[in-house]
C-alpha cells in the first residue's frame, strides 16, 4: 500500500508542476527531453546489470511502446491544462483507469469481491462529478479541438500505457522494475529529443531545472506503480490510484491555484472516499 500512496503523491506533484510550468516561457519538448533523460539515468542506475544482457523481444517492445505513449500523454495533458485547469484534465486522465481495471478482469482473471465490485463501480461513476462540464458529441470536429477532445485522446493513451505495466508484470514478474523503466524512458527521450530538434527549441537553465524535477517525479511514479502491481491485483491498484490522485489533486488545487470546488465536486469527494474504502483489500 505504501508504493500505491507514493504513486499517487508523485502523480499529483507532476500535475501541479506541469500546471506551474504552463505559465512560464518554457519549451515543452526540451522540458520533456530533459525529463526523460533524467529518468533514463535514474532507471539505468538501478538496472545496470540487466541492461548489459538486453535482448530484442516482447519485453523490449513493450517498453518502447510505453515510452512513445508517455510522450503523447504528457503533450496531451499540457494541452488540456490550457482550457480546463488541473482537476478536470487529471480526472479525464484517471478515468482511463477503467481500461487496465477491466483488462485485469478480462485477460488475467482477477475477480473482485462483492464489496470491491461496488467500490469499483462507485469509483468510476464518481469521476464525472469532478466537473459540472458536460461533453457534447453533436459536433465531433469541434470536440476534437477543445480541451475535452485532447482529454479523450489522453484517456486512450494513458489507459493503454498503464495496462502495459500490468502485462509486463504478468509476463516478466521477476524482472527489476528499473530495467523496464530504463527502456521506457530512453525511448521517450529519443522521441521527445527528435521533436525538440525539429522545432529548434532553446534549452535554458529554467528548462533544465524543471526537467530534472519532473524526471525524478516521473520515474518514481512509474516505479511505485510497478511495485504496487507486484503485491496487489490490478483491480485494486488502478481504481485506487486513479480516484486517489483526483481526490488529492482537487484538494491541493484549492490551495495552490485557488480553484473553487462545486457542489458536484464535494459530492465526488464523498462518493470517491466511500469507493476507496470498499476497494481496499481486506
Amino acid at each position: 500500500m505504501m508504493f500505491l500512496l507514493l504513486s499517487i503523491l508523485c502523480s499529483v506533484s507532476i500535475a501541479h508542476l506541469l500546471k506551474y510550468v504552463e505559465g512560464k516561457s518554457v519549451a515543452k519538448f526540451a522540458l520533456f527531453a530533459i525529463n526523460y533523460l533524467v529518468g533514463t539515468f535514474i532507471a539505468v542506475g538501478g538496472s545496470y546489470r540487466e541492461l548489459q544482457q538486453i535482448r530484442f523481444g516482447a519485453f523490449l517492445w513493450l517498453g518502447m511502446i510505453v515510452g512513445a505513449l508517455f510522450v503523447c500523454s504528457y503533450v496531451l495533458m499540457t494541452l488540456t491544462f490550457r482550457q480546463l485547469g488541473v482537476t478536470i484534465p487529471v480526472s479525464l486522465m484517471r478515468l482511463s483507469a477503467v481500461l487496465p481495471t477491466f483488462g485485469s478482469i478480462i485477460f488475467f482473471s482477477e475477480l473482485p469481491q462483492p464489496l470491491q465490485v461496488l467500490g469499483i463501480i462507485l469509483a468510476f461513476l464518481s469521476l464525472p462529478l469532478t466537473s459540472e462540464e458536460r461533453l457534447v458529441f453533436t459536433n465531433p470536429g469541434k470536440l476534437l479541438h477543445n480541451g475535452f477532445g485532447w482529454g479523450l485522446m489522453l484517456f486512450l493513451a494513458f489507459g493503454t500505457a498503464n495496462f502495459i505495466f500490468k502485462i509486463q508484470n504478468e509476463l516478466f514478474h521477476s524482472q527489476n522494475p528499473y530495467y523496464f523503466l530504463a527502456i521506457i524512458f530512453f525511448t521517450a527521450f529519443l522521441v521527445s529529443t527528435i521533436v525538440a530538434i525539429a522545432q529548434h527549441v532553446t534549452i535554458t537553465p529554467a528548462v533544465i531545472g524543471y526537467g530534472v524535477l519532473l524526471g525524478a517525479l516521473n520515474v518514481f511514479t512509474s516505479y511505485s506503480l510497478m511495485r504496487a502491481l507486484q503485491v496487489l491485483p490490478g483491480i485494486v491498484v488502478y481504481p485506487i490510484n486513479g480516484v486517489g490522485t483526483i481526490l488529492l489533486s482537487a484538494l491541493t488545487s484549492m490551495i495552490l491555484w485557488k480553484e473553487r470546488l462545486t457542489r458536484s465536486s464535494y459530492a465526488f469527494i464523498a462518493v470517491a472516499s466511500i469507493a476507496l474504502l470498499l476497494i481496499y483489500p481486506r
